[in-house]
């Protein structure tokens, strides 16, 4: 995503109002005229009001994650360490507007499919970010992992508001991803070598 900067100065004059949870879909053209904010700049960077705001803030945050760790990301040569720094970044700079990024939150829980568009969003960024060429299953199969762990990694921070905790959990959701992914590897491999060796003609099928 393209960093905003007007839609970005809405959201930072509409703080105030946010984070005190008075502004709803119903009440926020009255926020708006109240920090002179034009009503047609607004619909346009915000067409559906608080749902396209959230959507702004956290690709934004995603944005900002990828261009902040972009050499650590090119300098490594594990792709899980890869995912696990953008991770991490996401949440440091989340962590950095506590109060809107809470407010944020809190909307999104109440609105499943906007969870998904934003957890989407920022699966596919990172792994488009770390070149990753993979097709079919394992395209799709990435990029619902991580999404879910991005979720799990925002709630999270959410309810601790530690960052190192976070950190921790984030790390622990990699490494078990990781292992499981070995599981697999070792069945596949497994499963091609009983198929390349003709196993089943060591079967009796007479009795």
């Amino acid at each position: 995503m393209k960093n905003n900067k007007k839609a970005l100065e809405i959201i930072s004059k509409m703080k105030p109002y946010l984070i005190s949870n008075k502004v709803f879909n119903l009440n926020i053209e009255h926020f708006i005229k109240k920090q002179n904010i034009s009503l047609e700049d607004f619909y346009t960077y915000f067409p559906e009001s608080i749902n396209s705001m959230s959507i702004t803030y956290f690709e934004n945050i995603t944005f900002l994650a990828i261009k902040n760790c972009k050499k650590t990301v090119f300098n490594e040569k594990s792709i899980s360490r890869k995912i696990t720094q953008i991770l991490k970044q996401n949440i440091l700079i989340i962590s950095k507007e506590k109060e809107l990024s809470q407010f944020f939150i809190r909307y999104l829980t109440t609105k499943p499919r906007l969870l998904l568009i934003i957890s989407n969003h920022f699966a596919h960024s990172a792994w488009r970010e770390i070149k990753d060429n993979s097709t079919d299953f394992n395209y799709y199969t990435k990029r619902i992992i991580l999404s879910k762990i991005y979720l799990v990694s925002l709630y999270y921070w959410k309810k601790t508001l530690n960052i190192s905790d976070t950190n921790l959990l984030i790390e622990r959701q990699i490494s078990s991803i990781k292992i499981l992914a070995k599981i697999k590897d070792f069945r596949e491999k497994l499963f091609n070598k009983i198929i390349k060796n003709d196993f089943l003609k060591y079967l009796d099928f007479k009795h």
